[in-house]
């Protein structure tokens, strides 16, 4: 078992260094979707493409590209100047576990 993450509640700043950390548990998902969206964004961003932390986990927001607000606690991130909601769900106090990547 993989150690998780320790994150303080619903709304919470991270560091990049975390959500490498929570991509790399997810690349080694049972979910064949997850796993593959997890893997690609690592290639992405140890090949040096520009990564940035848009936001911190939370939930809505403002939507975007014609979609509403994500009601789902998530993180945004910007990989290559494309966003991603990292979705995530609480395991127990303060570890979380992505379960789903859009964008």
């Amino acid at each position: 078992m993989t150690k998780k993450v320790n994150f303080p509640g619903l709304a919470f700043n991270v560091t990049e260094k975390q959500v490498k950390k929570l991509l790399s548990d997810a690349s080694k998902s049972r979910d064949r979707n997850l796993r593959d969206k997890a893997k690609n964004l690592i290639q992405q961003i140890n090949a040096g493409k520009q990564f940035a932390i848009a936001a911190g986990g939370h939930s809505g927001g403002f939507g975007g590209n014609g979609r509403g607000a994500d009601p789902n606690p998530h993180m945004t991130i910007e990989v290559n100047r494309r966003r991603y909601h990292l979705q995530y769900k609480f395991l127990k106090k303060n570890q979380i576990i992505l379960v789903s990547i859009t964008g």
